[in-house]
């Protein structure tokens, strides 16, 4: 996981560096502007929607994330989508192609957190929904859906880490991360419990915790601009949100079938990070103005009207209602999802083979040859007229079929052409004469 993930961003890199560079070429400036269009552009747009993971540019994300540790995941989770974000919202703002791909990236993303059987997998496609989010707004590119982006950026940095923090506590305690091997851990593990719930009220976007105050923002923005399909998709997801993180993972982690677990006493130093995250989390959902104060643009919007409340609880009171209903008959299964990375895992094999492999194979028999020319041309420079005297022997055989006599029992020795010392001094002499010669004479 982590190699492929070196190579998916040494290779979005190459491409934002391309896209960086032909911007140089066309306009002879590097100042990080809006971007208008034209090759450059959208190179540049695909190298940071890679670092976003907008699908189908997401495999990294869910491949690498879960095999993190507990402490690697946490930083992971926060930062390297976030950086994307900002990104995008200074050079692509209002494009509307960011605003649908971010839509149906936050669809997309709880669908596939529905499927998977590992809590850290689980958290790392909701990376991809909440992230969504903030591209969408971003595509918007009001005032108002910017700030929504960033805020929400602010917000899940917080209550991102923290579900981390709590799943990681969780598998340093246990051992284990995947859900059928979870349960009977509410006792146990009940301070972890109650951190994280608070990551899963957050990001579930619950009145009185942060994500509320962001998330509602670019949902806002959405319906000021009249765009109801994407209200819409981002309605759904915030359902499916709730659904999977603040009441799937904790149920099947702490409150399912009892698996006997004896889990071995968490740090104080975990108990004290997930602690301050979600006093900040609290924090920031009963003030707003901490977080809002902090925004590019002037804030115009109030989280807390009894519309966005009710309506937010009526979701949420409704979503939960049908989960404690079906929840008996709710089971999770081991098995394997298959994401959009099997697309290009399928032909790795034969671009390795054909780029790596055959290559590989080419350069080593052009280097054997020439190895062999080069020994060729060293023997023969030893003794030009043994290996001359020889070569037009085999020439002879092979073109005019002249019967090859027995081999010798002897091996070849080129010595036994080799001009003697008298004749060599004789030649040096004669050569030396002509010279003289041709200095007195001419």
């Amino acid at each position: 996981a982590g190699f492929r993930y070196i190579l998916v961003h040494a290779f979005g890199g190459s491409v934002l560096m391309a896209g960086i560079l032909w911007h140089l070429g066309e306009t002879g400036s590097l100042l990080f502007n809006h971007f208008e269009g034209g090759i450059a552009s959208y190179l540049i747009l695909f190298g940071f929607a890679l670092n976003a993971a907008i699908p189908p540019l997401n495999g990294w994300l869910t491949d690498s994330y879960p095999e993190g540790t507990v402490a690697g995941s946490v930083f992971l989770s926060a930062f390297t989508t976030k950086v994307a974000v900002y990104a995008l919202a200074r050079g692509f703002a209002g494009l509307e192609l960011l605003m649908w791909a971010g839509a149906i990236m936050a669809v997309y993303g709880v669908v596939f957190a529905f499927l998977a059987n590992d809590g850290r997998r689980l958290l790392s496609y909701h990376i991809i929904s909440q992230v969504g989010y903030m591209v969408c707004g971003v595509g918007i590119g009001t005032q108002m859906a910017i700030n929504g982006a960033i805020a929400h950026a602010f917000a899940h940095i917080l209550y991102k880490g923290l579900l981390f923090m709590g799943i990681g506590a969780v598998l340093y305690a246990t051992g284990r991360s995947k859900l059928t091997e979870l349960g009977g851990l509410s006792r146990s593990m009940w301070l972890t419990l109650i951190f994280f719930m608070v990551g899963a009220f957050s990001i579930s976007g619950v009145p009185l915790f942060s994500g509320f105050v962001s998330k509602t923002m670019t949902i806002h923005a959405a319906e000021i601009a009249h765009l109801g399909a994407v209200v819409l998709l981002l309605e759904l997801a915030s359902i499916g949100t709730f659904l999977s993180i603040a009441l799937k993972l904790p149920y099947f982690t702490w409150f399912s079938t009892d698996r006997s677990l004896k889990p071995k006493p968490v740090p104080l130093g975990m108990y004290v990070g997930m602690g301050l995250t979600s006093a900040i989390c609290i924090a920031i959902g009963v003030y707003p103005a901490l977080l809002y104060n902090l925004l590019p643009f002037e804030v115009n919007y109030q989280p807390y009207t009894a519309f966005h409340v009710i309506q937010t609880m009526q979701l949420l009171i409704f979503t939960g209602l049908a989960f404690w209903l079906l929840m008996r008959k709710l089971h999770v299964e081991a098995t394997i999802t298959l994401d959009t990375d099997w697309f290009y895992r399928r032909p790795s094999q034969l671009a390795y083979n054909v780029f790596s492999v055959w290559v590989c194979r080419l350069f080593g028999a052009v280097e054997s040859l020439a190895l062999r020319l080069v020994w060729f041309i060293v023997k023969l420079s030893a003794n030009p007229p043994g290996y001359l005297v020889e070569m037009i022997r085999s020439t002879r055989y092979v073109f005019f079929h002249v019967e090859r006599p027995a081999p010798e029992p002897a091996t070849f020795s080129p010595d036994r052409y080799r001009i003697s010392l008298g004749v060599m001094v004789l030649v040096v002499l004669l050569c030396l004469i002509v010279l003289l010669a041709w200095d007195v004479f001419i």
